[in-house]
C-alpha cells in the first residue's frame, strides 16, 4: 500500500510541476506581450512610453488631437469650446483626456473592469501618464478617485478608479483622498441624457475629509457626458478643495443627431 502510495504521489508530483512550468512560462509571456496586439515584446517594438503596449498599437491608439478646453470632448479643428461648456459654470477647472473611448482602447478598458486583466492596468495607468505634457503632476496635493457605490464594488470586486489612482499616486508621490464615497447606488446612466444623468447624481457623491484649500487631481477611467466627474467634484469643493481638476483615460465622442431628409 505504501509503495502505491508513494508511486501516485510521484506521477502527481511530476504532473504538478509540468502544469507550474507551463502557467509560468504562459504568465511570463504574457507579461512581456503588447497587452492590444499580444505580440511579444522586444527591443525593436519596445515603446518609450508603456511598458505593456508596443510601439506600433500606442501610435494607432485614439488619441484626441483637437478638444474642449475645459471637458476634454473631442471637437473639430479649429474649435476651442464645446456648446456645454461655453453656456455653464462648471464645478471643475478642467479635463483632461488623451484618448476617444474607441477600439481597441473601449476593449482594454473593459479587459481590466469587467475581466480583471490585471497586466492591463499598467498600461493603463502608462496612458494617463501620457497626459505630463499638459499636466503638471507635481500642482497637485492629493490624487481621489470617483468613486463606486458598495453594491458595485461587490458585483465588480473592486473600484477600478481607485486602482488605477492607487498607482499613480504611488508613482507620483501625491496621498489619496480617504474619506470620499458613493453614497446613492441610482439607475443605469448608459442610456441617459446628460441632463437626467446630472438629477440621477444629484446628492450621490459625498466627501467626510477635510480638504480646505487642496488642489485636487479627479481621476476617473472613462467620460461620457461629464455628469460623474461634475458630480464628483461638486462633493470634493464643498469639503473645501479648490474646483479639482479632472484626469480621465477617455472621452466619449458627442452623440450624433439623426439627420433627416
Amino acid at each position: 500500500m505504501q509503495a502505491t502510495q508513494r508511486k501516485w504521489f510521484s506521477i502527481t508530483k511530476r504532473w504538478w510541476h509540468k502544469a507550474t512550468d507551463l502557467t509560468s512560462n504562459a504568465a511570463a509571456q504574457f507579461l512581456q506581450s503588447c497587452v492590444i496586439c499580444h505580440d511579444a515584446i522586444t527591443e525593436h517594438n519596445r515603446s518609450i512610453h508603456a511598458q505593456k503596449i508596443c510601439s506600433l498599437c500606442w501610435q494607432c491608439l485614439p488619441w484626441i488631437d483637437q478638444h474642449c478646453g475645459t471637458c476634454g470632448l473631442p471637437l473639430a479643428v479649429g474649435a476651442i469650446q464645446c456648446g456645454v461648456c461655453a453656456n455653464q459654470r462648471l464645478s471643475y477647472e478642467r479635463c483632461f483626456c488623451p484618448l476617444r473611448y474607441d477600439f481597441p482602447l473601449d476593449v482594454l478598458i473593459r479587459n481590466f473592469k469587467d475581466a480583471r486583466q490585471w497586466p492591463v492596468k499598467s498600461a493603463l495607468v502608462d496612458l494617463l501618464n501620457s497626459a505630463h505634457q499638459e499636466l503638471d503632476f507635481s500642482q497637485f496635493g492629493l490624487i481621489a478617485a470617483v468613486p463606486s457605490h458598495w453594491r458595485k464594488r461587490w458585483q465588480r470586486g473592486f473600484n477600478h478608479s481607485y486602482e488605477l489612482a492607487v498607482t499613480l499616486a504611488k508613482q507620483h508621490n501625491i496621498p489619496l483622498v480617504t474619506d470620499f464615497k458613493r453614497v446613492k447606488f441610482g439607475q443605469d446612466q448608459r442610456l441617459l441624457t446628460r441632463k437626467e444623468r446630472l438629477k440621477n447624481l444629484e446628492n450621490t457623491f459625498f466627501c467626510k475629509q477635510d480638504l480646505s484649500g487642496q488642489h485636487v487631481l479627479l481621476l476617473d477611467d472613462v467620460v461620457t457626458t461629464g455628469a460623474t466627474i461634475e458630480s464628483a467634484a461638486k462633493a470634493l469643493v464643498a469639503a473645501g478643495a479648490k474646483p479639482p481638476v479632472v484626469l480621465a483615460i477617455a472621452r466619449t465622442p458627442a452623440r450624433q443627431k439623426p439627420t433627416t431628409r
